[in-house]
């Protein structure tokens, strides 16, 4: 018997956030109740999202698992937990790269489109996103690995009117 706690979320082998998306490293957001000693053990995710695994052998045989929402005002590796809606991340004072995942097949519409505000100045656009500093890039696949994603466009300059994307 066994129950292991992960910080993200395992699908075909894939990890979500990705190794490059997480602080710490694969074996640490692992925890195992069986092996810690102690079946009291709190476990808080450091996204939104975690993930049970467990096995039960013997017939009857139960456990019981409480989880109670934390609130992150600032998540950085999200998964949608709707196909439509408006989304903003805010990422304060931090220098790191976060994900938004949509874990179905989608089209995109953008109505508005805003980046890079510091202290209410926008920043200027430049030729190619990775030398404006903020960007976002949009990518398309079948698993939850960002590192294993396609990219499909980057995304650079704030903008206002419709635009449509099949992912």
């Amino acid at each position: 018997d066994f129950i292991k706690v992960f910080d993200g979320w395992v699908m075909k082998g894939q990890k979500f956030p990705s190794s490059q998306d997480h602080a710490l490293p694969v074996h640490e957001r692992y925890v195992d109740y069986c092996d810690s000693g102690s079946l009291r053990k709190s476990v808080r995710s450091s996204q939104n999202v975690a993930m049970v695994f467990f096995r039960i052998h013997n017939a009857g045989s139960s456990f019981t698992l409480t989880v109670r929402k934390h609130i992150n005002p600032f998540p950085c590796n999200v998964i949608s937990q709707s196909p439509e809606g408006s989304y903003t991340m805010v990422i304060p004072q931090q220098h790191r790269n976060c994900s938004f995942s949509i874990i179905y097949p989608v089209e995109i519409d953008i109505s508005e489109f805003s980046l890079g505000h510091y202290n209410n100045f926008p920043k200027r656009s430049m030729p190619g996103c990775a030398e404006t500093g903020d960007f976002v890039q949009l990518l398309g696949g079948n698993g939850i690995d960002t590192s294993k994603l396609l990219p499909i466009t980057d995304l650079c300059i704030s903008f206002t009117g419709p635009t449509h994307m099949k992912i």
